[in-house]
């Protein structure tokens, strides 16, 4: 997980700038073990993040989307999702809210709207930077 120093996450990540934005990704993945994981993160520190993304749930590659809010992850939606195809992420940040759009071969899926974001603002989490988005990807140290 972001922050865990014992695992390799690799994060490319540009500061959002205004309340209002849109960030999309297209990728490959195929989770073969737990903890592995690659996506969008939002990220404010090393507490503070969300992350919206291919993961494997159970025995099951899923589409999932974790928030850490004071370092305490949870996951707030999840869906199965078949990794043959291409999936395209989509995230949708409008003030203090987000959506999480995805699509796997066929038409695109909200997995879940109206999540409140406000924990990554710099009033709530901290620090002066502001919110990082990017993709990412995160597996178990080899």
């Amino acid at each position: 997980r972001i922050g865990d120093l014992t695992g390799a996450p690799a994060f490319i990540a540009r500061r959002q700038q205004h309340s209002d934005a849109t960030v999309s990704t297209t990728l490959r993945f195929a989770p073969a073990a737990a903890g592995e994981r690659a996506g969008l993160v939002a990220m404010q520190s090393d507490d503070a993040y969300l992350f919206f993304g291919l993961t494997r749930i159970g025995d099951m590659p899923s589409i999932a989307l974790y928030t850490s809010a004071k370092g305490q992850e949870r996951l707030v939606a999840t869906a199965p999702v078949a990794t043959g195809a291409p999936v395209t992420l989509t995230l949708r940040i409008t003030g203090g809210t987000a959506a999480f759009d995805y699509s796997a071969g066929g038409p695109a899926r909200t997995l879940k709207s109206g999540v409140d974001v406000r924990f990554l603002s710099t009033h709530d989490a901290g620090g002066f930077v502001g919110t990082l988005i990017g993709p990412y990807v995160e597996g178990p140290r080899r």
